[in-house]
């Protein structure tokens, strides 16, 4: 892949990054539902051939759970030639068929292509079938980073409580990237010892697991973690926490 689709990629991340109010959640206002107009917009954009636009388009359609743009999201899937594309368009039809594209995820759970693989391991993690499971802790030990960060908080997704053993045994990784999504999949584990850890994790040495703890602890509201917010709040040298 060339240095130029990295560099596109990864601004795309940080786009969705800074959309998303919470980790792994769809921003409120997307969530709404749209007016005729704002449908017609998104599905002109999916037309495009603009890849962000295109991007945009798929979520907003799939978050305001508009049928009619499953041929229009399956052809960006089937047809275009960028992976990371592609996979967006996987999330998107899990976000909007549920559990009737599950075996289609699951084959591209499999796919050669890294990007695919893990965008099937989030679009796993959005249907929260209990058969997707195993599937996800194959993933775990791919050989790709961004394939095992996803699966681990798809994991979390679909197994809650249960996949705490998975999770905390990724939360001293040496890869910070590894410990950030630990972070998010603890907000889906959801019991106390879950929400305990995420309380340490605000101490972490490493700015972004700071700020994933810090919306994580955002997203499940636990009281407890109101003092110490206050005082990563004052006294955290990142702006960005």
């Amino acid at each position: 892949m060339s240095g130029i689709w990295h560099l596109a990629s990864g601004i795309a991340l940080a786009l969705a990054a800074g959309l998303t109010a919470a980790a792994g959640e769809a921003p409120a206002q997307d969530k709404a539902a749209p007016d005729p107009l704002a449908v017609e917009r998104a599905m002109g954009e999916l037309r495009s051939g603009d890849w962000i636009l295109q991007w945009r388009a798929m979520r907003r359609l799939a978050d305001w759970r508009v049928a009619d743009a499953a041929p229009a999201i399956r052809e960006v899937l089937g047809r275009d030639k960028r992976p990371w594309l592609r996979g967006r368009a996987l999330v998107a039809l899990a976000t909007l068929m549920g559990e009737g594209v599950f075996n289609e995820v699951a084959h591209f759970a499999k796919a050669g292509e890294p990007e695919l693989r893990a965008a099937a391991c989030q679009a796993l993690g959005v249907i929260g079938a209990d058969r997707a499971a195993p599937l996800l802790a194959e993933r775990l030990a791919d050989r790709e980073p961004a394939v095992r960060q996803q699966a681990l908080v798809a994991l979390a997704r679909v197994q809650r409580a249960a996949a705490w053993e998975a999770v905390v045994k990724h939360l001293g990784d040496e890869d910070p990237e590894m410990v950030r999504h630990g972070a998010q999949a603890l907000g889906y584990v959801g019991t106390p010892e879950a929400a305990a850890r995420l309380l340490e994790l605000l101490g972490h040495d490493h700015a972004g697991v700071r700020a994933d703890a810090a919306l994580t602890l955002g997203r499940i509201r636990p009281r407890e973690a109101i003092p110490p917010l206050l005082g990563r709040m004052a006294a955290d040298p990142d702006t960005n926490v």
